[in-house]
């Protein structure tokens, strides 16, 4: 029973001792666990932002085909062109539909309304389509529908990027979004083209429409250029020296010249040709990007892992060493626990384990104080019974001694008396 009490007092008393490096352990652990947590939360946060801006991208992209297909089927008068509409509308309906998944991810307020008003715009579209299958709509309207359709969806991935904290991914981002704006901007660029070389003149506020949205076009290029992430920056550089990029910086420049010598054709190819190069490296930078991310999100778990293995080898690490010490101290105050009852029994030749200099040893030091003061007390109280016991010895032989020569004196008395008496 001592024994056990003495064992829980120990471990009690180290606890104490060793609590606060064992609570320093825990918290350190824990900031470490939670921010690695945090930069798995932050991939996951930036996993929904990409994945709702990259949908919107597609969705611009395929509603832009949608576009020029409408124009084209109104202007062919429903003659040619409604088998690859429908396709199209078919692979819009699709982007759509992946959009809304990706934006019910989200619970951003300012963004729920925005889709909310993107939804009011998806139902004019829809009568907007019902128009051009009855062709009863203006190409004009319909340019400018989608237009204004796309644009919503651009402000869009604005909102989401902007919701990242990570400057990095969002100025990643934030290139993107210009490159789209660009590639949109080159859209309305070859509308406004072709009106002017339809119709061999300016009119109006034409020239100016096409000088900003060649402007628009530059900037969002240039723009790219800067990304911080390397193989986007080199995407913008080979975009702007492209030669399919040059031809059409070529027609417009001829245009604000007067010269429309250009069929409308040839400005059409060209613009189209433009227009697929920057398809394909806005789906080129998206692959990149995804690539990142699910780079990225594979690096934040594996930290997660590592820093949750770590916190728990530190806490383990620390908890045995309380124990250890904990063990150690009771091994050695057992010892000194059972000397000192051995003590008690009268053995005063037990040997104590050395201390150091802490206060077990100082209580080791006191213990065997008080053992050589009784066993000095007990061997000069040895000495002493041994020397009373040497003069009671001492006087025992002289008393027998003199009691000898008493008798032989008694004896001679005696002797003496006898031979008076015989002589008398």
């Amino acid at each position: 029973l001592r024994t056990g009490v003495l064992s829980w007092q120990t471990i009690s008393i180290y606890m104490l001792v060793g609590g606060a490096p064992l609570f320093l352990a825990v918290v350190f652990s824990g900031i470490l666990g939670i921010q690695r947590l945090n930069e798995v939360r932050d991939v996951d946060r930036l996993e929904v932002v990409v994945e709702t801006v990259e949908q919107t991208s597609n969705l611009v992209l395929e509603l832009q085909k949608e576009r020029w297909l409408s124009v084209q089927y109104l202007e062919e008068e429903g003659s040619i062109g409604k088998q690859e509409l429908m396709a199209q509308r078919a692979l819009v309906d699709a982007g759509l539909q992946d959009f809304a998944d990706a934006g019910s991810m989200w619970s951003d307020i300012e963004l729920s309304r925005m889709l909310l008003d993107l939804s009011e715009e998806i139902k004019l579209f829809q009568e907007l389509r019902d128009g051009v299958d009855q062709r009863n709509v203006t190409t004009e309207a319909v340019t400018e529908q989608y237009s204004g359709i796309n644009k919503s969806l651009i402000n869009i991935a604005d909102h989401a990027s902007g919701a990242l904290s990570s400057g990095e991914t969002s100025l990643i981002l934030e290139s993107l979004n210009n490159f789209l704006w660009a590639q949109q901007a080159a859209n309305d660029e070859k509308a406004a083209a072709l009106w002017v070389f339809s119709k061999r003149a300016m009119v109006g506020d034409d020239l100016r429409r096409l000088i900003e949205l060649r402007t628009m076009v530059d900037i969002g290029l240039n723009h790219l250029t800067l990304s911080p992430f390397p193989a986007f920056a080199e995407h913008g550089r080979s975009l702007l020296a492209s030669p399919e990029y040059q031809a059409v910086t070529e027609i417009e420049k001829q245009a604000v010249h007067g010269d429309f010598s250009i069929s409308v054709s040839d400005v059409s190819a060209a613009y189209d040709a433009s227009l697929a190069m920057m398809e394909r490296h806005i789906q080129e930078t998206w692959d990149l990007l995804d690539v990142v991310i699910v780079e990225s999100k594979a690096e934040a778990t594996k930290n997660l892992f590592l820093v949750t293995a770590i916190a728990v080898l530190l806490i383990a690490f620390v908890a045995r060493l309380i124990y250890m010490m904990a063990w150690s101290v009771q091994e050695v105050l057992g010892e000194v626990v059972r000397n000192a009852l051995q003590m008690i029994d009268g053995n005063l030749d037990v040997t104590f384990p050395k201390g150091g200099n802490n206060g077990i040893s100082t209580l080791i030091k006191s213990v065997e104080i008080f053992r050589d003061t009784i066993r000095d007390t007990r061997d000069a109280d040895a000495v002493r019974a041994q020397q009373e016991k040497q003069r009671l010895n001492e006087l025992v032989a002289r008393t027998e001694q003199s009691k000898a020569r008493s008798e032989r004196i008694s004896n001679d008395l005696e002797n003496t008396a006898q031979t008076v008496e015989e002589l008398a």
